[in-house]
Formats: C-alpha cells, sequence, structure tokens
C-alpha cells in the first residue's frame, strides 16, 4: 500500500551521516512508556512571502525511498564497514523495505522547502487510524542528517503501528533556509505536526515525540506551553546549553557562533531561549529522560539537572540510564 496515494513522484532523496547508529538499548522501555500513557519575532532568514500553494505543512513532492549505493547510504567509507552494509544492512533494509513504506517528501515550512520523511506498515487496513510519532534528529546542518541507518530504525517504530515522521530541518544539503540551532528551524517541527495531522491514516489525538541529542533541544522547544503531544522520549537531549560549554567548548566556536543569529550580542538570552532547564515549570507534557553516563557529545549531568527541574515543578516524567552511550 502507498503511503501517499495520488502526490505525483520525485527524484529520490538520499542522505549521508557521518556515524552509525547503535541499537538503543532503552527502546522497549520508551514503548512501555508511551503505551502506559492516557520563537523569534523576525521572519527566518532566507524565507519568501507565502502563496496559497506554499502553506506550512503542505507537501510539495512524495517519492518512495530507494536503498542507496553505499557511497549515499551515509555510513562511513571503509572496506569493514562497505561488508556490514553489503552483509547486514542491504539484507535488512529489504526485510522492512518488504513491511514498511518509507516515503522521501518536501514540504513548506515557513514558506521554505524542507526535506523529511514518512514511515508507515503496509499492512494499515483502510480507514485505521494510528498514533503519530515525529522524530527529531541529532546533530546540525549537514553532519548526522537523517541516513539510512536512522530511517532502518525509525522503521521498527512504524512496525509497532506508528505513523512516523522526521525532518531533516532547513539548510541541510544546501537547501533552503539556515540552520539556527534552537531558532526558526523549530518550525520545521511544528509544520511536520501540521503536515500530520492531515495524513488520512494519522489519529491527530495521539502525537508522541521523539528526541536524540539536539533533536532533544528541538522537543522540549516544540513541548513548551503545548499541550497537544501525549508523551516525549528525550534521548541524550540538550537542555542546557551553557552547562554543556563546561564539558565541550568546541561547540561555541563550531556551532553556537555559527548557527544562531547575533549569538555574541545577545549569548546569554540566546542559550537560555534554547534550554529548557530554564523553562521547564512550561512543559506540561510527560516526558522519558533517557541518557548514557559515557555520553562524548552531551554531558549526562544536563539530563540529571532536568530532571531535578521537573521535579521541582511536580511534572510527569520518567528517567533512565544506561551505564553506555544510548545512540
Amino acid at each position: 500500500m502507498k503511503l501517499m496515494e495520488g502526490l505525483s513522484g520525485a527524484a529520490d532523496v538520499t542522505s549521508r551521516c557521518t556515524r552509525a547508529r547503535t541499537n538503543l538499548n532503552g527502546l522497549s522501555y520508551l514503548f512501555v512508556f508511551v503505551f502506559s500513557l492516557p520563537v523569534l519575532a523576525t521572519p527566518p532568514r532566507g524565507a519568501t512571502p507565502q502563496t496559497e500553494s506554499q502553506t506550512d505543512g503542505h507537501i510539495i513532492s512524495s517519492t518512495e525511498y530507494q536503498f542507496p549505493s553505499f557511497e549515499d547510504s551515509g555510513m562511513l567509507l571503509s572496506s569493514d564497514i562497505r561488508k556490514i552494509f553489503d552483509e547486514v544492512e542491504k539484507p535488512g533494509f529489504e526485510k522492512i523495505h518488504s513491511t514498511t513504506d518509507i516515503q522521501s517528501i518536501e514540504y513548506f515550512s515557513d514558506g521554505l522547502k524542507v526535506r523529511g520523511f514518512i514511515l508507515m506498515a503496509k499492512n494499515v487496513q483502510p480507514g485505521e487510524k494510528l498514533p503519530i510519532l515525529i522524530y527529531n534528529r541529532g546533530g546540525n546542518r549537514d553532519w548526522n542528517k537523517i541516513c539510512l541507518l536512522d530511517l532502518v530504525w525509525l522503521a521498527k517504530f512504524a512496525q509497532k503501528g506508528y505513523l512516523v515522521l522526521a525532518s531533516q530541518y532547513r539548510g541541510t544539503d544546501e537547501d533552503e533556509g539556515e540552520d539556527e540551532f534552537g531558532g526558526h528551524e523549530v518550525n520545521d517541527v511544528k509544520n511536520l505536526i501540521k503536515l500530520a495531522k492531515k495524513l488520512p491514516y494519522a489519529d491527530k489525538r495521539n502525537i508522541f515525540i521523539a528526541g536524540h541529542s539536539r533533536g532533544g533541544m528541538e522537543s522540549y522547544l516544540v513541548l513548551r506551553k503545548n499541550h497537544g503531544i501525549r508523551a516525549a522520549a528525550i534521548m541524550s537531549g540538550e537542555c542546557d546549553l551553557k552547562a554543556g560549554l563546561r564539558s565541550r567548548p568546541d561547540f561555541e566556536g563550531q556551532i553556537y557562533e555559527k548557527l544562531i543569529p547575533n549569538y555574541k550580542e545577545n549569548r546569554e538570552l540566546a542559550l537560555k531561549k534554547r534550554s529548557a532547564c530554564f523553562w521547564a515549570q512550561d512543559i506540561f507534557t510527560p516526558v522519558f529522560i533517557l541518557q548514557g553516563m559515557d555520553d562524548q557529545a552531551v554531558d549526562p549531568v544536563q539530563a540529571q539537572m532536568m530532571a531535578d527541574r521537573l521535579h521541582q515543578f511536580n511534572k510527569t516524567f520518567k528517567f533512565w540510564y544506561a551505564c553506555s552511550r544510548l545512540l
């Protein structure tokens, strides 16, 4: 069954990420948690005035995702990884492709063309409504963008009965707009939710969100004062960018100064706006925090700080530590 029946096809979009993803040890915990539950004022950089055909959340094109070449797979280009690609990933993709419909899409967000993905089990029956799962990736710009391994992983959620959507965020692969690392690109997630609600198989009353690393920050930003999300899973998520600089001072020059508009002039305000620890009282959605103790990108202390803040404001949350890296 085709997920996007009636939409014209377009050239398939493949993506590259810079590192392989390992299995999430807490995946089963995330399912248990989910199933147990009943900013800026100026226009985004690169945006153009919207017309009726450029409505936020409108799908511009959709095409079935095709298995990429090794060079375009997003896996590390080495002979050892090539063997894994041929002997493990290709058969694995063929298996999930037989049961899961994966669509590469392009949609409008703030008048910009943004790319993303939709995944759904192929055995869904006519009239059936599926809970929506929005996944927010980590990384920034082209680094750690959604690739083959991510899609294989996300297909597991589709097989559990979710309608899964994920955005690449604006500015990836020289696409329209610019990544502001917690700025206007959060609208790409909000407009993906708007898109999801329009899909024929979507149960718009059951929306869940999951984010990894930087995607955790994006998820918290979506959750702020938002009562429409049933539950959220935050995996090694950024929630106090200033505190994070103590363990990764390189992020300031490599990421924040380059991506966050007017960062040097508004450093404190820019970091706080992107740090949920400073506005945990504004989160009304149940949150499941998963954190790896050996995470080299996001200091595990951030997760503990966020849990403490949620507890301070009597919020509903669960906190799970892994002894190693989660992803």
